[in-house]
């Protein structure tokens, strides 16, 4: 009857724990950006970027609120996440000459965000919902 008790105990205790652990995880979700290539103007810039390959994308952790925005080679750039009434609740800027994840965090203001990403080569936006 003890090892009955005992097997139960640690079953339950088990289970509890895989069950706290499991709930700290989310998955992040991807969010959907469009992105225009803006015309580049002659400037002094002695680093020539090239468009063949650049990287914009942006995942929201929902239950945390997180947004993380990856960048790469679209220059000296510029992110905010803006909520519905037009309010800016968080922002950065970042150099992309090497791969760079911008972690944001939304406010909790309303349910409906916007990403807007602006740089000297591109101008990108999305949406999202919390």
């Amino acid at each position: 009857m003890k090892t009955f008790i005992l097997s139960a105990m640690l079953c339950l205790a088990t289970l509890g724990a895989f069950g706290q652990s499991n709930g700290d995880s989310e998955t992040p979700v991807p969010v959907g950006i469009t992105v225009h290539e803006q015309e580049i103007i002659a400037s002094t810039d002695t680093q020539e970027r090239s468009l063949q390959y650049w990287e914009v994308s942006a995942y929201v952790h929902p239950i945390s609120g997180e947004v993380e925005v990856n960048l790469y080679n679209i220059g000296d750039a510029t992110i905010s996440i803006v909520n519905a009434d037009g309010e800016v609740v968080d922002s950065a800027e970042v150099n992309t000459s090497i791969p760079s994840v911008v972690p944001l965090q939304v406010d909790g203001s309303s349910n409906i965000y916007y990403i807007v990403v602006t740089s000297p080569t591109i101008y990108a936006e999305g949406s999202f919902e919390i």
